[in-house]
């Protein structure tokens, strides 16, 4: 439904994506770079990151360009039918078939003993019963516990060997300078074990910088989109952006961040971008912050890989679903 393989090489993708990072959003702060434009299980980026022109998206039209909220809450509340998430749930879907093809060859990976494991757990059974995140909320902490073995299987196929082109290694593809900052194991960064300890350390940074950085927007996301439902919020929403961080960088989503705010201030300003009678709610909010974020440029490192992200981990997550104690 919402995206589809195409001719186009490898070479022409990544000529696509390399061309994005040297357009546009100067004097928008330091970013991190998107991590990977390399191959993922031997199939090429363009087939798992297809052209955001195969999303359904529509354009706002002028009208709703200029519309202003007259009408009160409540009676909006009546007349508007919400999209539930079922567009970022569509794409889940897909990616959860595409990743469903290969994961028997997965599975070989994962269910290896876990090297330095005082229980000897599979690499699965490790990842899920040892990321712990203090400092974070509980809600948000379970769900990165959940979907870390969706993380492991897009960044390696819960390979701890894979290096990427970019120097990315180990199961979750640490680049070394985030690695000297986050683990204390300096040279043993292909072990599962210390990459699992460094992923806590990433996550409540991104966590803490997001909630210092974007305060003020997130509590208008919540109070806008999810009507002050807290728990809705933190797991459709504060997940989402916290998982897309680790690929693009804290920075960068602090930036779409911002941008969604004031490009979609109220729901009904979403009307019409899936669906001319919907707005959008659930998931859906993130999705369509992070697709219409790559489509209009905002940042020049939220590139094609990054705006797919999330809906590939949950996709993966899911393939894998059978073998999830979480």
């Amino acid at each position: 439904f919402f995206f589809n393989d195409t001719a186009t090489t490898e070479s022409d993708t990544l000529a696509r994506l390399d061309s994005r990072s040297s357009a546009g959003a100067a004097g928008l702060g330091t970013f991190e770079l998107s991590k990977h434009k390399s191959e993922i299980r031997g199939t090429s980026e363009e087939e798992l990151l297809p052209p955001l022109d195969s999303l359904k998206l529509g354009e706002l039209s002028a009208s709703q360009e200029s519309s202003t909220d007259t009408e009160p809450r409540e009676s909006q509340e009546e007349s508007e039918t919400l999209s539930e998430s079922k567009y970022f749930m569509q794409a889940v879907a897909e990616f959860a078939d595409r990743y469903n093809r290969d994961v028997t060859q997965v599975l070989e990976y994962a269910s290896k003993v876990t090297v330095n494991d005082p229980k000897n757990r599979s690499r699965i059974e490790y990842v899920q019963e040892e990321l712990s995140i203090e400092g974070i909320p509980e809600i948000i902490a379970h769900e990165l516990q959940k979907y870390i073995v969706g993380l492991c299987d897009v960044e390696s196929s819960f390979n701890a060997a894979k290096k990427s082109p970019d120097g990315a290694q180990g199961p979750l593809q640490f680049m070394p300078a985030t690695w000297k900052e986050h683990s204390a194991d300096a040279e043993n960064i292909l072990s599962l074990v210390a990459q699992i300890d460094a992923a806590q350390s990433k996550f409540k940074q991104i966590y803490t910088h997001l909630i210092h950085t974007c305060g003020v927007e997130l509590d208008a996301i919540k109070a806008e989109f999810f009507f002050g439902d807290n728990e809705h919020f933190q797991k459709e929403f504060l997940t989402p952006v916290i998982i897309n961080s680790f690929n693009a960088g804290q920075g960068t989503l602090a930036n779409v961040l911002t941008w969604f705010v004031h490009r979609y201030p109220t729901q009904e300003k979403t009307k019409g971008i899936f669906n001319a009678e919907e707005v959008v709610s659930g998931y859906d909010v993130f999705f369509t912050m992070a697709a219409q974020a790559y489509k209009e440029e905002v940042n020049a490192n939220y590139r094609d890989d990054a705006r797919a992200y999330v809906p590939k981990v949950y996709g993966a997550t899911k393939s894998l679903e059978n073998f999830i104690k979480v």
